[in-house]
């Protein structure tokens, strides 16, 4: 984590995947799943917001704060192995069950079968493949 100042109020800001919340990884998420064509110029500042959980109006009256740390939000779109999953942020969700973090409580056979289904999905065969990856 790093230590933004905006103003005068100091935010601390995300550097890699493991350090986000679950409620900001839905929102990054959200983003950068959009189907339609959206800015760098315009999701970086929204990706900011998100990781700072600063305001608009704090962001609006110290736009040269935010200018001089938008390039906070980069690490999203790299690829660099650090910078990955290795933490499940989302452990549950309503009464379905995720991994542990690293994957410790997979068994080959779940991950041979989720992997068999992610790739069904990926090859455009219906979105009910997603659901089979997951377990109850």
């Amino acid at each position: 984590m790093t230590i933004v100042q905006i103003g005068k109020k100091l935010y601390p800001f995300p550097g890699q995947w493991n350090d986000l919340s679950s409620e900001q990884l839905l929102q990054v998420m959200k983003i950068l799943t959009y189907e339609g064509d959206i800015k760098v110029s315009v999701a970086n500042p929204k990706f900011f917001k998100i990781l700072s959980n600063c305001s608009w109006i704090r962001m609006l009256l110290n736009g040269l704060d935010v200018q001089e740390n938008i390039h906070l939000v980069e690490w999203v779109y790299d690829e660099q192995p650090e910078k990955l999953f290795t933490k499940n942020l989302i452990p549950y969700y309503n009464d379905l069950y995720g991994p542990a973090d690293e994957l410790a409580n997979c068994c080959a056979v779940e991950f041979f079968w989720a992997q068999h289904f992610f790739d069904a999905w990926a090859a455009g065969k219906g979105e009910e493949n997603l659901n089979k990856m997951v377990a109850r």
